[in-house]
């Protein structure tokens, strides 16, 4: 690789930063990236009032009328996702109809589910299958443990719990809110 021609930049972009991480190999010597120097924008999701005036503006600009309950509806079901609800303007946009919701959501859905299995496959475990399906019903580190114990008939050490979180935070399927994976 050579390093001789300026004024050149690459822009990388991916919803699931630890995947794009482990893609470039950033921080693995043999890289071609190794010890380059990178910007990383990280846009977390925007709050309730952040999306609300997103997509108010977003309409406003664009001069398409949209109801308020229309919006607020998005902006629910959105969680603040910053693509999904942008996606959700340019359908609307492109198609002024109440169904637009209904299929940035099945879109967005379906990115997410491949996104996930993408990654078991990578990881090679089923375990984080197991550790999602826990998580939803808002369960604790050491009812996580306890789960997958019960599911594989054996002992689980602290160490593997802890490296399977961290991988699914890691990779943005399960973000921490107050000390807790979610």
């Amino acid at each position: 690789m050579y390093d001789n021609l300026r004024n050149i930049s690459f822009v990388f972009a991916g919803s699931k930063i630890g995947m794009l991480y482990n893609y470039l190999r950033v921080n693995d010597p043999d890289s071609p990236l190794y010890g380059r120097y990178m910007k990383v924008i990280e846009l977390k999701p925007f709050t309730r009032e952040q999306s609300l005036d997103f997509l108010r503006r977003g309409f406003s600009k664009a001069g398409v009328s949209i109801g308020e309950d229309m919006i607020e509806r998005a902006v629910d079901e959105l969680n603040g996702i910053v693509g999904w609800l942008s996606l959700f303007g340019l359908t609307y946009i492109n198609n002024p109809r109440p169904e637009a919701l209904d299929k940035t959501v099945n879109i967005a859905s379906g990115i997410v589910e491949e996104e996930f299995c993408n990654f078991v496959r990578t990881m090679g475990s089923r375990r984080y299958v197991l550790v999602i399906n826990v998580l939803k019903q808002g369960a604790t580190w050491s009812e996580v443990k306890r789960y997958l114990e019960l599911r594989e008939g054996r002992s689980i050490s602290d160490g593997e719990v802890t490296k399977l979180l961290r991988r699914l935070v890691d990779n943005g399927f399960v973000m921490k809110v107050n000390n807790q994976s979610m």
